[in-house]
């Protein structure tokens, strides 16, 4: 959700009513971080099995590691290197 200074209500930038495993969706979310050089969001997708970049004002992210989970029960893992 946006809000801008003195509003009573929000604008949805991202995300709806349910999870998914599609580049405008995520599916259940374990770390978030905000990144200010970038503008960005750096998301640990958990039921993604990856880790994701959500710049702010797009309607969708870049994957940064892992793989794009199709199914819901796929067991890959995430590997990251230095």
């Amino acid at each position: 959700m946006r809000y801008l200074p003195n509003s009573t209500f929000g604008t949805k930038v991202a995300g709806g009513n349910i999870g998914g495993n599609n580049h405008t969706l995520i599916n259940f979310p374990l770390g978030l971080h905000r990144d200010l050089v970038t503008n960005s969001f750096i998301i640990a997708n958990s039921n993604g099995a990856n880790v994701i970049q959500w710049h702010s004002g797009d309607s969708n992210w870049t994957q940064l590691a892992g793989i794009l989970r199709k199914k819901r029960y796929d067991t890959d893992n995430i590997w990251l290197s230095d």
